[in-house]
């Protein structure tokens, strides 16, 4: 049937060449992302699995992930470039040991998820303990700049620190750490209370050891794997790569480095094989099982012990000195348990 010369025809939606990496295509904007990647594939002509590809918009720093989602609704236009990238892509991870691996992370969804999908992987509970951030570029004074020291550290006089100046060197020797120190039953490392009375404080001092002994004894036994057992280390070489913040600016400079967990790994300028540190961020524990958390334990203690010896903890000599005895009181039964 003749359409009527008075009735207006539907006008067909323009067409118009959309840039994805260096090939185009014609697209409408009434199409769905779904419907620009089967095209897209289809003119690359490649036999590949791309099911783990998906359309990243650089200049406006998103994923057009919602494939029913048409590029209308995401405001692309003609002048767009668009890349089509794989979604999971290699990092390099440096645990709180200091080990550096090499695993895959998902660049498309929140730091929160990857770091969750990271922690099951490698066998760590509660994850949103752990977060990850860049790694530091400030650089280390090596005798150019006088080290400052904190408020709490200046009450001791200099006898006091010159019997103590050994301290750093022989936790920094220990050879192997086995997940100990933080048992449910393991006393706070900062003591707010003290004591004038030596008899007291002798008694004080030896209580922790004694109630350690028997969650520690079974802690030896249950080790998981390499992630629970941080190996042998050059010294030298682990303390060429501290960053050791010198004032309150450089420790905030540090706080800053940490990654936006509500956005993703790709939405923060983070590219394929960037080293990225996995840290505790939030000192609340829940559930520290022996049983079950001997890898988590083992980090979280390599996280404590090497930010003493960075000086990034702020904490005085005798805490210092009483985080040392506690890992040489765990060496201890572990080398009894072994004969």
């Amino acid at each position: 049937m003749p359409i009527p010369l008075n009735q207006p025809s539907i006008p067909k939606p323009l067409s118009w060449n959309l840039t994805i990496d260096s090939t185009t295509i014609v697209v409408t904007g009434s199409m769905t992302i779904g419907s620009v990647m089967v095209q897209l594939v289809n003119c690359l002509d490649i036999s590949q699995d791309f099911s783990d590809y998906a359309l990243w918009w650089p200049k406006a720093n998103i994923w057009l992930l919602n494939t029913k989602w048409t590029l209308d609704q995401y405001g692309v236009q003609s002048d767009a470039q668009l890349t089509f990238t794989s979604m999971h892509k290699s990092i390099r991870l440096q645990l709180p040991d200091l080990r550096i691996l090499s695993i895959s992370a998902d660049f498309s969804v929140t730091v929160f998820a990857a770091v969750c999908k990271i922690c099951k992987d490698l066998g760590i509970r509660h994850a949103e303990e752990l977060s990850i951030l860049r790694l530091p570029k400030l650089t280390n004074t090596n005798g150019s700049h006088e080290r400052r020291t904190s408020p709490r550290r200046r009450r001791y006089n200099i006898g006091t620190l010159n019997r103590h100046n050994s301290m750093g060197d022989s936790l920094a020797n220990n050879t192997s750490t086995i997940s100990t120190l933080f048992s449910p039953s393991t006393p706070k490392l900062r003591s707010t209370t003290t004591t004038n009375d030596t008899i007291d404080s002798s008694i004080c001092r030896q209580r922790p050891i004694s109630n350690l002994s028997k969650s520690l004894n079974s802690l030896v036994t249950n080790l998981d794997g390499n992630l629970a057992r941080t190996p042998i280390k050059p010294i030298k070489n682990i303390l060429s790569q501290l960053t050791k913040p010198i004032n309150i600016i450089e420790k905030s400079k540090l706080n800053s480095l940490w990654f936006d967990s509500s956005k993703s790994l790709m939405e923060q300028n983070t590219n394929e094989n960037d080293l990225i540190l996995l840290r505790f961020k939030y000192f609340t524990f829940y559930d520290l099982n022996p049983k079950f958390d001997a890898i988590r334990l083992n980090q979280l203690y390599e996280q404590a012990k090497w930010s003493i010896l960075s000086e990034d903890i702020d904490c005085t000599e005798e805490e210092m000195m009483t985080f040392a005895a506690l890992q040489v009181n765990t060496k201890y039964l572990h080398e009894k348990k072994s004969k």
